[in-house]
């Protein structure tokens, strides 16, 4: 007698947590082959979508249930816009991300952050053809200093950052942005965003944190209350 498959199960991760300062509760799921166990209006989203898309959906929607559930707020089916955001419960801010065999999503307080984003990529996505798409002249100067290596590492934590901080920005600016719109400065395990003064009326930095998780990177950054340039 064949045992019964369990349906896959998100976990707590303390990588995706650690890379913001203040409290966040953070969900992964690796590997995920199938269809994971979601709200059918969640579903209902992705009607028609082609069947990694549906998965790598439900795997998001399945972390973003779980880190809510530990933020007390459990049983939240996390509908989308016509912008296709997810609406997060009014006291959260939250951000999910998927790539091939990885999801993730993080919640926090609003009372701690106006904006949180996150994102995921596995390494040597970013050929070099697409620099000049994407990244800024300044960036294009600074990885072209690097080892051939580390420019394959380094363009895909660039490219993975200007996602999350995309994800970030957008509940508050409500703005579509341009690879080119923000500038990244790459510190050890930390990059900065150079935020123009056509987002937010000001231009200020923001701050945010990698890691490397094998062949992955993964990006995370929000917005508090007070920025300091």
């Amino acid at each position: 007698m064949c045992d019964k498959v369990q349906p896959p199960q998100a976990m707590l991760s303390s990588t995706v947590s650690a890379l913001f300062r203040k409290s966040t509760i953070a969900a992964e799921v690796r590997n995920l082959s199938s269809i994971a166990e979601i709200y059918p209006v969640e579903l209902a989203l992705v009607k028609g979508a082609i069947l990694r898309r549906v998965i790598d959906f439900s795997g998001g929607r399945l972390c973003a249930r779980e880190a809510l559930s530990r933020l007390g707020i459990p049983d939240f089916p996390l509908l989308a816009g016509k912008d296709r955001m997810p609406h997060w419960p009014d006291s959260v801010v939250g951000s999910i991300t998927h790539t091939t065999g990885y999801c993730a999503a993080v919640v926090a307080a609003y009372s701690n952050y106006l904006g949180i984003g996150i994102d995921a990529e596995l390494i040597g996505r970013v050929d070099r053809e697409l620099w000049t798409y994407i990244f800024t002249d300044r960036e294009i100067d600074w990885l072209s200093d690097l080892t051939a290596e580390d420019q394959t590492t380094m363009a895909t934590v660039l490219f993975s950052a200007k996602e999350a901080f995309f994800k970030c920005q957008y509940p508050i600016t409500r703005k579509w942005l341009e690879f080119k719109d923000a500038n990244l400065q790459i510190t050890r395990n930390e990059f900065i965003v150079h935020i123009e003064s056509h987002l937010l009326n000001r231009e200020e930095e923001l701050r945010g944190q990698f890691v490397l998780d094998g062949q992955l990177v993964i990006t995370g950054i929000a917005y508090p209350y007070l920025v300091t340039a």
